[in-house]
């Protein structure tokens, strides 16, 4: 008789735990997968998201990009950002990036996921979770807010920034530690790593329908290409801009951020921090007052990698569950396989895109020992500018160089190879 196939949970319906189910849809094993999501329906929030080189051809081996490039917006030079220095009176280019970025709305990518996932799939809405447990068989026990409970061999949390299953995951890991006499210091660390933490960053989100900057401003540099003197591009296939601005406090990174996490805010903030930018930047600050909002990002957006980290995550997972050799009794070294792969170049990821905002916010090492004041009366060098220039594309050379198919590949090997008694290690870099 064969083994019953291998049940997986996915706590979460956004991005990430959808684009996992379009990933195991693909795979030639038969899965048996539940989505369980807390809201009413799946429901994608926030604006534009930008996908670069390794993401969109992770997206194409899923077959998407037909559907995806009917929806992406278009500028008449391509998809290459500027880098625009407009924090003084009269503002100008001084870069480009190397790398092309497909823009889309954040909503339009997830309902072509929505679209993609099968019928057959088990979808669960107002399914919150508040606990699991595992049982001595090795099945993992869920416990949902309305008093329902479910049961998966794998339980996979893709539920933000705030994840109910990683901070139950850490608990599990401390009480543990606890238990077993280890140091409290230790115990302490374990709890804290379940948590979410500032960066100390504040991101506001706007979409402006084309039509009205132009109606504004005709010639206004972000109707013509993407640029980051705050973030702009279009969505939407091209009907709609979006607008990222980002308010830098890199002394609070760590702290807790008390407030609300994703909120509506005051257009007026904008306005007065603006106040003494070029003109193009003080435009942007002042139109589409109603849909500025506060929001928050896992993981910093200077490398517009979040959702796509989320997706390659997607893409290892499958390649490792869908092999025959995967079985209950062999699930832990799979995801063992799938840690020794993911979490260096994800760590790596995030580095890199907390650097990038030092660099961009002006705040880099490169420029430690330039004032802000000296910065918005214009006096930073047009060299040292074009070094940040070069700065920024090294930080992202990543992204066109490196191929996150051939990750899938070295997960296969490393799994099989620790099948057949081999200790080879993953390696994973940039």
């Amino acid at each position: 008789m064969s083994e019953q196939p291998l049940r997986i949970a996915i706590v979460g319906g956004g991005i990430g735990g959808l684009t996992l189910a379009v990933a195991l849809s693909k795979s030639p094993k038969q899965l048996v997968v539940d989505i369980y999501e807390a809201k009413a329906t799946f429901n994608e929030i926030g604006a534009g998201v930008g996908i670069l080189p390794r993401v969109w051809e992770a997206l194409r081996s899923l077959g998407l990009e037909e559907q995806l490039r009917e929806r992406i917006g278009t500028y008449p030079g391509g998809g290459k950002f500027q880098y625009r220095k407009s924090d003084q009176k009269e503002g100008f280019v001084f870069g480009a990036s190397v790398a092309e970025a497909q823009t889309i709305h954040r909503a339009d990518l997830h309902n072509v996921l929505i679209q993609n996932t099968p019928a057959h799939f088990g979808k669960h809405f107002s399914k919150r979770l508040v606990s699991f447990t595992s049982a001595n068989s090795g099945e993992v026990i869920l416990n949902f807010e309305d008093g329902s409970t479910a049961v998966c061999d794998l339980l996979v949390g893709a539920d933000g920034v705030r994840s109910p299953v990683r901070q139950q995951l850490y608990q599990y890991l401390a009480s543990n530690a606890e238990n077993e006499g280890k140091p409290q210091v230790e115990v302490d660390l374990l709890r804290r790593k379940g948590l979410a933490y500032w960066t100390g960053n504040t991101v506001y989100r706007s979409l402006i329908p084309r039509e009205d900057l132009v109606k504004i401003n005709p010639e206004h540099p972000s109707l013509f290409t993407a640029t980051q003197f705050m973030l702009t591009y279009p969505i939407s296939q091209g009907k709609l801009l979006n607008v990222v601005v980002a308010a830098f406090q890199h002394h609070k990174m760590g702290t807790e951020q008390t407030g609300p996490w994703v909120a509506e805010a005051d257009n007026q903030e904008l306005v007065d921090h603006f106040a003494s930018w070029d003109s193009e930047a003080r435009l942007i600050a002042q139109v589409n007052i109603e849909l500025t909002f506060l929001e928050a990002h896992s993981m910093e957006p200077f490398q517009a990698s979040g959702a796509g980290q989320a997706i390659e995550d997607a893409l290892v997972l499958t390649s490792l569950l869908s092999l025959e050799e995967t079985t209950r009794e062999t699930l832990a070294l799979a995801l063992k396989v799938y840690d020794e792969i993911r979490r260096p170049i994800a760590q790596e990821v995030q580095r890199r895109s907390r650097e990038a905002g030092r660099v961009v916010s002006l705040n880099g090492e490169s420029l430690a020992d330039t004032p802000a004041e000296a910065s918005g009366m214009g006096l930073i060098p047009l060299e040292r500018l074009k070094a940040l220039d070069r700065e920024l594309n090294e930080i992202s050379r990543w992204t066109w160089t490196s191929d996150a198919l051939r990750d899938q590949v070295k997960a296969v090997e490393i799994f099989q190879s620790y099948r057949g008694g081999s200790e080879a290690g993953a390696d994973q870099t940039l």
